[in-house]
């Protein structure tokens, strides 16, 4: 074989597979045979990584379990999964992953082993919501997390009876991390990221209607002074209360369906039913009026002659009308 320069040891390292043998050489300059030959073999580190790549996620609510599959260079390799640094126990090429958590395989070819870089597979987005009822006009503010994704984009989207129940995105404001949510419906988020697009499991939103009701007289009333007047509400909700409120503030006490009053105000009335949600009349108008002050005067005098007419005129307040009376045993009209 050939000489290897410099290789005059008792020992010699090697990162070449070959046959190697050695030749002694003593003092006085005589050399051995050539020693037994030993055949070395120098294996390469199979490769070893993830074909789903360092970070994925599960795509939406009905996706279990997510397979990893190893690559590698090695030949008749044998294969160790690891989640989150601990040994699964799976041995085979594929695994079925139903769980967030950093996984590596280890890949044994020839007696050499290597690891792979770590797959990071991410749990679905989550949404949040402080309640799932509110009164129509009132909105239900849904909140988007996305621990682990790395610039994560959104898009809100919402299934409805009047679409059929299939998932469109929403009309407006649905591509931040939170929504506010005005009809009724199932909504969810759909998150794009580094390790692909993933929705999230849904939440149903129910916008309740509010109580329907009407109140007469409905927009005005006048009474005179001193005398009373009924407002009245009518509703066919059930399970409701009742406050009467005049120019927006609360009356003590005035809590049926019907209030008296003889007071000048601006009326509403404001219902309750039994899911706590609200609504206002418009205002009934109050008009109190005062009574006209009048006086009477004669001419010539109250006392006359029979032949001489007296003249009585009446002089008062506004612009009413009038209406002479005689008192015989009772009032009565003049005609």
């Amino acid at each position: 074989g050939n000489l290897i320069k410099g290789a005059i040891g008792t020992t010699f390292t090697t990162s070449l597979s070959g046959i190697f043998t050695v030749i002694t050489t003593n003092a006085a300059g005589c050399s051995s045979l050539s020693s037994t030959a030993q055949t070395v073999t120098i294996n390469p580190v199979p490769t070893a990584s993830i074909a789903q790549g360092t970070t994925l996620a599960f795509t939406d609510c009905s996706t279990t379990s997510i397979n990893l599959t190893a690559q590698t260079s090695g030949t008749s390799p044998t294969y160790l999964w690891y989640k989150d640094g601990v040994s699964t126990a799976i041995t085979t090429a594929t695994l079925a992953v139903s769980a967030a958590g950093s996984y590596t395989v280890e890949i044994t070819a020839a007696g050499c082993t290597s690891n792979s870089a770590v797959s990071k597979v991410l749990s679905l987005p989550t949404t949040t919501t402080a309640t799932t009822q509110a009164c129509q006009g009132g909105a239900i503010l849904i909140s988007a997390n996305t621990t682990g994704y790395n610039s994560p984009t959104y898009q809100w989207e919402v299934s409805t009876s009047s679409n059929g129940g299939t998932w469109t995105n929403v009309s407006t404001g649905g591509t931040s991390a939170t929504y506010s949510a005005t009809v009724s419906g199932s909504y969810r988020v759909t998150v794009t990221h580094s390790g692909g697009i993933s929705s999230s499991c849904p939440v149903d939103v129910t916008i309740l209607a509010l109580p329907t009701f009407s109140v007469s007289p409905a927009l005005t009333a006048s009474i005179c002074a001193g005398s009373t007047t009924n407002l009245t509400g009518a509703s066919t909700a059930t399970g409701v209360s009742y406050q009467w409120k005049i120019s927006g503030t609360s009356i003590s006490g005035a809590n049926t369906i019907t209030l008296t009053t003889g007071l000048e105000g601006s009326y509403t009335l404001q219902i309750t039913d039994a899911n706590g949600c609200q609504a206002e009349s418009t205002a009934s108008v109050v008009t109190v009026n005062s009574y006209p002050v009048v006086s009477v005067s004669a001419s010539p005098a109250l006392v006359s002659c029979a032949g001489s007419p007296i003249t009585l005129t009446a002089t008062s307040t506004g612009s009413p009308t009038y209406q002479w009376q005689l008192y015989g045993s009772t009032w009565g009209n003049v005609s």
